[in-house]
């Protein structure tokens, strides 16, 4: 089956069929001149997504080994990390059509190929390799699996519910202020804010923006080290996810089973 249809203006969707040699084979057909090419490609994105595991694994020490093992074991994993996806695939082939073909899968990370960094690319392509997986019943399944969990160890899952702001006290995040939404997203009227304390303290996914702009102003902000990150670093590009619901099975509206 089919991971990835990459459509190139007109021309008809090409499939990323399931399996290495698959892959391998589906583009061979099209492109039989640059069968090498593929072969590379395949073996430096694998080998490129396992030089990964050396710099993570590095960050389970002290920042001074880090540096060491990322100066000394990790030196290649820098070099594809610095290098554009777009660059490496150029260099692998001349051939335009193919290039744009194998670039096609940055819709995956949503960085465009001139832009991303190679090693997100050979993480994508790796992963891929031998296909996807779909939770049964759909995505929502994945949370209704994990809740029971937490609420076991005496957590409490909320939904409709948005973050006003991260309690702060004596130099640390202790917990939560939080409001009830509408369906429409707006914050009700006349409900107060939730104050939430937690055990042990505040872990943050909403991206380092975001939970800069949900602790006070003041010396905590210059203290966690955002105003000087953020003078280094600066925003990252966004992504949108939109969820649409569909009366019918698959089969019946005809969607396939690829991105």
């Amino acid at each position: 089956y089919a991971y990835d249809e990459i459509k190139l203006g007109s021309d008809a969707p090409f499939a990323f069929a399931a399996g290495e040699a698959a892959f391998v084979e589906n583009l061979a057909r099209e492109f039989p001149e640059e069968r090498d090419a593929l072969l590379k490609y395949v073996a430096l994105c694998k080998r490129v997504n396992k030089l990964a595991d050396g710099y993570f694994f590095a960050k389970l020490f002290p920042v001074w080994v880090q540096r060491l093992l990322n100066c000394v074991a990790n030196r290649e994993y820098f070099k594809w990390a610095r290098a554009t996806t777009w660059s490496v695939v150029s260099e692998l082939t001349p051939n335009p059509r193919l290039r744009a073909l194998l670039c096609g899968q940055w819709g995956d990370y949503g960085l465009k190929p001139e832009d991303s960094s190679f090693l997100i690319q050979a993480g994508i392509v790796a992963h891929y390799l031998g296909g996807a997986y779909y939770p049964v019943g759909g995505s929502q399944q994945i949370s209704a699996a994990l809740i029971p969990t937490i609420e076991a160890a005496g957590g409490k899952v909320f939904v409709k519910a948005r973050v006003a702001g991260i309690v702060c006290e004596s130099g640390r995040a202790v917990g939560l202020t939080v409001q009830r939404v509408a369906a429409s997203g707006e914050v009700k009227e006349g409900v107060a804010a939730t104050r939430i304390i937690a055990r042990s303290g505040v872990i943050s996914g909403a991206g380092a923006m975001v939970t800069s702009a949900l602790v006070t102003p003041g010396a905590l902000r210059a203290q966690l080290g955002y105003d000087a990150m953020f003078a280094s670093v600066g925003a990252s590009t966004s992504h949108v996810y939109a969820f649409v619901g569909m009366r019918g099975s698959g089969e019946e509206l005809g969607l396939r089973g690829a991105n």
